[in-house]
């Protein structure tokens, strides 16, 4: 076994008040502060805030924290969560909102952020020097903070991963107040080595002994691996661990991109072509050759559809949906980016007129025609920011409509709300899945609509209950299915976290058992041994 050592800087450290010390760090209890932050978008209740801190620097977080060691404390970013886990209950809330700080290296494609600074912000940063951050979570609105305390993923994880596959370095204030930096790479060891930090209090802890799951993605505690890097270890944690301050990330140039809307008239013929679009790509990033590039593809079943018509949606942003299509992909393709507006009408044309050799955007086209869907695809050109805006917000329509639809259900019956899956199989598996997530709601007599990312094998099975004895059925078929997918290899909680869901706590626990529970728990009592961050994420406390 060996030991590695790693030294944190105390809160006294100057580096960590690069502009000068700030006066110490004050908590608001003023009620019209604390109402707006009192949950998150998951909605779950919490009993309020204790009180609010917003500190201006790392420094002054830190000594705050060492200074006041019985309070318990959660971390509050843009307050996107989806799962309770920025959701306080009689907690200091710790708002990164002032840590915003930008640098950007177009020369070493990097960029080191601060914690609050918002996706959409860094990206619009980015824009000016045609460069683009590439795991870009669905929701733009969150913080980078956040997303990597979830290791947040979006649509395009098909081809650029999860967040944990482009951060290169980490500022981490710990619970004890003391700092810790890691860069990637810094760290590295086997399941039978032990971490020791040197801090204030000297910490230490196994390397896990169990493996994350081998998926695109999952939201299944603390990360293990062989070998295991410790920066991981945080990546993922949901601020239960030490609250992240500073990210530095890789970048790429900035792709162009086609995006393209498909409707089928059958689930076979639907999977038919995700299998092609991926294999192709697969293939082509293989060779490093300038094939299909397809980065990102969104599925919406047929209720999808019903929905969105009902709503109004698919009429606001211009959508004739073909008579019998009961499914719709929204694509993403990266294309040259030398090509113009009318070099690339002209490939589609001459590929389609069967004049020019399948080659690059070609290859798109002769796919789409082999499928036989041109005519019930449109392609909006990477210049056509409109149209590309408008069709991505059909995918983003999606969750709202169902949350209406909820909401109004909840009205009529208290016991009423929100009953989903967020599941993720191996690709051998995703038609078998697709097919069950139907069947087995349909079993025990509840409606469900179905969308997500289809193209790494992980969708949302959205239970739609119209009266409270649908509530335990819709349940039962959710943890059915989710038996069902760890069974095949996948995983019940592929993104978002856990946080304070309870549901999602039992899905955790059935995943790992006990054993691995535990293990989580001794390397959370090492780091922070009072259970003062994030108390009920993850497990109750």
């Amino acid at each position: 076994m060996a030991i590695r050592t790693i030294y944190a800087l105390t809160p006294d450290d100057p580096s960590l008040d690069p502009q000068g010390r700030p006066a110490p760090l004050s908590v608001s209890t003023d009620p019209d502060e604390l109402a707006p932050i009192a949950k998150d978008a998951g909605a779950l209740e919490g009993s309020g805030a204790a009180g609010l801190a917003v500190p201006s620097s790392e420094g002054q977080l830190a000594r705050w924290l060492r200074d006041n060691p019985a309070a318990a404390v959660i971390v509050q970013g843009a307050l996107t969560s989806l799962t309770g886990g920025a959701t306080p209950s009689d907690d200091i809330v710790i708002s990164t909102k002032k840590m915003t700080s930008l640098r950007v290296d177009p020369a070493n494609l990097r960029a080191v952020v601060g914690a609050g600074l918002t996706l959409s912000e860094l990206q619009a940063a980015l824009a000016d020097e045609d460069l683009y951050y590439p795991p870009a979570p669905t929701h733009d609105g969150a913080s980078l903070g956040g997303n990597v305390a979830t290791n947040a993923a979006g649509a395009a994880t098909f081809k650029y991963g999860t967040t944990r596959d482009w951060v290169e370095r980490l500022r981490i204030v710990l619970a004890s107040g003391d700092v810790l930096e890691l860069r990637r790479g810094q760290c590295v060891l086997e399941p039978s080595d032990r971490v020791r930090i040197e801090a204030s209090v000297p910490i230490e802890f196994d390397v896990p002994s169990y493996e994350s799951p081998a998926l695109k993605k999952s939201s299944v505690g603390y990360y293990g691996k062989r070998p295991w890097d410790l920066i991981d270890l945080f990546i993922g944690s949901e601020g239960t661990l030490g609250i992240v301050t500073e990210i530095e990330v890789r970048l790429v140039p900035r792709p162009s991109v086609l995006t393209g809307l498909c409707f089928l008239h059958s689930v076979a013929d639907t999977l038919a072509l995700v299998t092609d679009l991926r294999q192709r790509s697969l293939a082509a990033w293989a060779a490093k050759t300038p094939g299909m590039d397809v980065r990102a593809i969104e599925y919406f079943d047929a209720r999808c559809l019903q929905m969105l018509r009902n709503s109004g949606k698919l009429a606001e942003h211009g959508v004739d949906v073909p008579p019998g299509a009961v499914a719709c992909l929204l694509f993403e393709q990266e294309i040259d980016k030398t090509l113009s507006h009318d070099e690339i009408l002209e490939r589609l044309a001459a590929v389609h007129e069967g004049k020019e050799a399948v080659e690059g955007i070609g290859e798109l086209m002769a796919v789409l025609m082999a499928h036989e869907v041109v005519e019930h695809t449109e392609l909006a050109l990477p210049s056509d920011s409109r149209r590309k805006r408008q069709l991505a917000a059909i995918r983003e329509a999606i969750p709202l409509d169902i949350s209406d639809y909820l909401r109004a259900q909840h009205e009529k019956d208290k016991e009423i709300h929100k009953v989903a899956g967020d599941m993720i199989v191996p690709m051998d598996h995703f038609a078998h899945m697709l097919g069950r997530y139907d069947e087995v709601f349909r079993q025990h007599g509840v409606d469900v609509v179905i969308f997500g990312h289809i193209s790494d094998g992980n969708v949302h099975p959205n239970g739609l209950p119209r009266q409270a004895a649908d509530m335990p059925r819709a349940k039962q078929a959710l943890w059915e299915l989710a038996q069902e997918a760890k069974a095949l290899g996948g995983c019940p909680l592929s993104e978002h976290g856990v946080g304070k869901h309870p549901w999602k706590k039992q899905m955790l626990s059935m995943y790992w058992g006990q054993g691995v529970i535990e293990e989580m728990k001794r390397i959370k009592r090492a780091l922070d041994p009072k259970g003062r961050l994030g108390r009920g994420i993850l497990w109750d406390p």
